[in-house]
Order: structure tokens, then C-alpha cells, then sequence
């Protein structure tokens, strides 16, 4: 598979970014906060272009977002 695509029941998604975190701690939340944050007052898009990684982004940042196929 390529980099950034993942298998999950059989079918195969796409997702731009992503944090791993244990299911039911607050830091989800926190870790999703504070990319919201980021994206809010512009920081987040600058950063893209920093690792020479554009197009590789998000709008928002959610915990458990539905996969998009």
C-alpha cells in the first residue's frame, strides 16, 4: 500500500494526518484541540510547505473522524 493509505474491514481509506492514542484518555481530545488551535490562527498551514509535504493537510481536526473513501 502506499504511504498514507490503510486497510481497515476490508476496504481501503485515506487519511491525511493522524495521532495514535490510547481509547478513552483525554488526550485525544487535547491532541485535537490543540491542532484546531493551529489551524485557527494559521500556524498549521505553514507547515506543510516547511517539510516540503503541501497538499497534505486538513481542515479540521476531529477524534475518530468516519473514514473517507
Amino acid at each position: 500500500m502506499r504511504a498514507g493509505r490503510r486497510r481497515r474491514s476490508g476496504q481501503v481509506t485515506s487519511t491525511a494526518v493522524g495521532f495514535v492514542a490510547a481509547k478513552g484518555t483525554p488526550l485525544a481530545g487535547l491532541l485535537s484541540q490543540a491542532v484546531n488551535e493551529l489551524i485557527a490562527d494559521s500556524t498549521y498551514g505553514k507547515i506543510p510547505s516547511t517539510w516540503s509535504i503541501s497538499g497534505n493537510g486538513i481542515a479540521e481536526s476531529a477524534v475518530d473522524p468516519q473514514p473517507s473513501l
